[in-house]
């Protein structure tokens, strides 16, 4: 069963179904009724537990050739159902931190080397070299360990600048209205300058910075050390896509803020 890299993190903002109910000074309408939006990064599949381990510990080889042929089919064909799922998602993602292309074409690079062992195992006829060739399904691919991982990451840092979108639109509502209000006479220095500060804030944020460590990272191929270095990059891309879905979640909260002041 595939798994979550991550647990995906979950903002939530109550936003009034009327528009009228952004307008400064004015109270919400009798019986409007209010719609909670989850904001819910997306999941990527990136681990298969069993191969995962195997990955990572080493996979044991069966005695027989004819039994190293039918598991090595099974193997690589877990693997390129997981590389077309996550093609799928990085070609679907409507917003590109800049990794994608490169991601694409290293999930159809994977695919394809996979593909070409794959045959070259099911022709041969030395078993030792079966078995050797074998265990490059783990050693020198990573699907689950480094390829998949990389994914997520970059699909995550897709779908947070689609969030930021999504926040600068509602920022430019709360500003037409706070533009009303001041129109009518209303003092909105206050929430002007809360806003200017949520956009602010906005603007720092950056989690295209989370791909810049790893979107050089190759298959270890069995050294522990690339292995070690590969891990602890991808642990620091998240704690950075960590860092900036938090920073994005605390820009929502100060928009509500405003727009609940302002009201």
């Amino acid at each position: 069963m595939m798994l979550r890299s991550r647990l995906a993190a979950t903002t939530t903002a109550t936003l009034f179904v009327s528009v009228g109910a952004l307008a400064v000074g004015m109270a919400t309408p009798a019986g409007a009724q209010t719609v909670t939006i989850i904001f819910v990064e997306p999941v990527v599949p990136t681990q298969n537990d069993v191969a995962a381990v195997a990955e990572n510990q080493g996979a044991s080889t069966p005695a027989r050739l004819a039994d190293v042929k039918t598991k090595a089919a099974t193997e690589i064909a877990t693997r390129q159902r997981t590389l077309a799922e996550l093609s799928g998602k990085v070609s679907t993602s409507t917003r590109d931190c800049g990794s994608n292309s490169a991601m694409l074409g290293e999930i159809t690079s994977t695919a394809s080397r996979l593909a070409v062992l794959g045959q070259t195992i099911a022709a041969e006829v030395d078993l030792n070299r079966a078995r050797a060739e074998f265990q490059e399904i783990y050693t020198s691919f990573r699907v689950y360990l480094l390829v998949a991982p990389k994914a997520g990451k970059v699909v995550r840092c897709d779908a947070q600048l689609v969030r930021m979108d999504e926040l600068r639109a509602k920022a430019a509502q709360i500003q037409v209205a706070l533009d009303a209000a001041r129109q009518s006479g209303a003092d909105i220095r206050s929430s002007q300058l809360a806003l200017n500060q949520a956009l602010a804030s906005l603007g720092a944020v950056n989690p295209a910075v989370a791909m810049s460590g790893i979107v050089g990272l190759v298959p270890d191929r069995g050294v522990d050390s690339v292995r070690a270095a590969n891990s602890a990059a991808l642990k620091a891309s998240d704690a950075l896509l960590d860092a900036t879905h938090k920073a994005l979640r605390d820009v929502q909260e100060q928009l509500d803020r405003v727009r609940k002041d302002a009201r």
